[in-house]
């Protein structure tokens, strides 16, 4: 199982989903996907927070340092200080070494980038980091493994609820407290698309 630095947005993720698990409850009878999406939504909206007060506190390095501290690919959050490109910083990641600007496996990332950035409307830095963070959290759970990479386009075919700045996370978001709730890759993939098409 793949340790990780969990970050307070992950431990919002949860609570929306402990929220999300308490309403049904108080309702007589079966509800529909509907309502328990729709109330899903309300959740995230209202958890939903910025990348930058999400960073890991496990560290006292001051920016200068955190250079001079860690490769690109051991780094394990894309902080507002740190200048890294988010395609550099993902595709080393997943090469286990730093690779340079001009490596295709840097260009495919950034254009995995892009594609999320035209359906959610979400910065490259932050989708970066919501997807890390989505990766840790399916490995958290000993569900199959899916890399951050893979995440990101899967969640940008199925499309957007809301688009800005926070419209990556809180796909992310939706995503993960499906699977909590039981549901599989596939059908949670299918719930969101099937609200989509509806909205």
């Amino acid at each position: 199982m793949t340790s990780y630095v969990p970050l307070p947005f992950a431990a919002t993720w949860r609570e929306s989903e402990k929220t999300l698990r308490v309403q049904p409850a108080r309702r007589a009878g079966a509800l529909s996907r509907r309502p328990v999406l729709a109330a899903l939504l309300a959740v995230i909206f209202l958890a939903g927070c910025g990348d930058e007060v999400a960073a890991p506190e496990t560290s006292k390095e001051l920016p200068g340092q955190a250079a001079k501290s860690h490769t690109i690919a051991d780094t394990p959050w894309l902080a507002p200080y740190n200048n890294t490109p988010p395609e550099l910083w993902m595709a080393s990641r997943e090469a286990g070494y730093d690779l340079a600007m001009d490596d295709p496996a840097v260009d495919a990332m950034r254009e995995r980038l892009e594609v999320a950035r035209k359906t959610f409307g979400t910065p490259y830095r932050m989708t970066a980091n919501r997807a890390v963070q989505l990766e840790a959290m399916v490995a958290e759970e000993g569900w199959k493994p899916e890399s951050a990479a893979d995440l990101i386009i899967t969640l940008s075919e199925v499309g957007s609820l809301e688009t800005g700045r926070e419209g990556f996370g809180q796909a992310c978001q939706a995503y993960f407290i499906l699977r909590k709730q039981g549901q599989s890759r596939e059908q949670a993939l299918q719930s969101l698309r099937e609200e989509n098409n509806r909205s």
